[in-house]
């Protein structure tokens, strides 16, 4: 949601819908500020349900005050992010979030990796689950696979990971191993 549309009569309730992703990404205070009647929007709809802002570390100098502001202002009750890759480069962006929690006593997720296009190569279950794990070392309190648009026919060049039977065991593996 961002703050143009409601939230739909048979979304409400959905079988295992813990909250709502408000937006994604905002790289600017602008881009975030369009993002306040969307939670405005959600908590006015279900009182009981998380709303989940996914930032990026792209926002640069920006993200401090997004993120207070979300929580602080706006209650925001999940902080998340997402950045995927394999290189040791993301130490620091996760240990940011971790540090944002921590900071604001909210829960910290991460978005992983269970895509794939023609610009990327395919991770294995090795990566996969090592994705996962990862964020547990850090404190991550939780994770979703990013599948991206699961649509039929699937968006050309894009490819979900987790739904051919060696990924799929590797990321349930993961889920069970970390709760």
């Amino acid at each position: 949601l961002d703050g143009r549309e409601i939230i739909r009569e048979e979304s409400e309730n959905a079988a295992g819908r813990i909250g709502w992703q408000v937006g994604d990404e905002p790289r600017t205070v602008e881009a975030f500020e369009a993002l306040i009647p969307g939670i405005e929007a959600v908590r006015a709809a279900d009182p009981e349900g998380l709303v989940i802002l996914n930032y990026t570390y792209l926002a640069g100098d920006s993200l401090d005050a997004m993120i207070r502001r979300s929580v602080e202002d706006h209650g925001v009750d999940v902080i998340s992010y997402d950045r995927y890759t394999r290189s040791r480069s993301v130490w620091p962006t996760i240990a940011y979030f971790r540090e944002q929690g921590l900071r604001y006593g909210v829960p910290y997720w991460r978005y992983l990796n269970a895509y794939t296009d023609a610009n990327h190569e395919a991770w294995t279950e090795t990566d996969l689950v090592w994705d996962a794990f990862v964020g547990l070392v850090f404190g991550y309190t939780g994770h979703t696979w990013f599948v991206y648009q699961v649509s039929s026919p699937p968006e050309e060049g894009l490819q979900p990971l987790v739904f051919n039977a060696p990924r799929f065991g590797a990321a349930t593996n993961a889920n069970f191993d970390t709760i």
